[in-house]
């Protein structure tokens, strides 16, 4: 079946991530460090909120259709 869609994205990659974005509470959720084990809720970052506003319009599409 060929209709996944994404849930979260990551602020950042590899050695500079630094948290995800709830694709469906639109929420970021950050860490200072990768040891951290708890996580702060914030506002999506602006370097990242268009790339979350179009994840997120693709799932709903994909949920729509299912």
């Amino acid at each position: 079946m060929q209709n996944a869609a994404p849930i979260q994205v990551p602020i950042g990659l590899e050695h500079s991530l630094r948290g995800v974005v709830d694709l469906i509470k639109m929420k970021a959720y950050t860490y200072e460090k990768v040891e951290d084990n708890k996580l702060k809720e914030e506002e999506i970052p602006a370097d990242v909120r268009q790339m979350a506003e179009k994840y997120r319009a693709e799932l709903i599409e994909k949920t729509a259709e299912y």
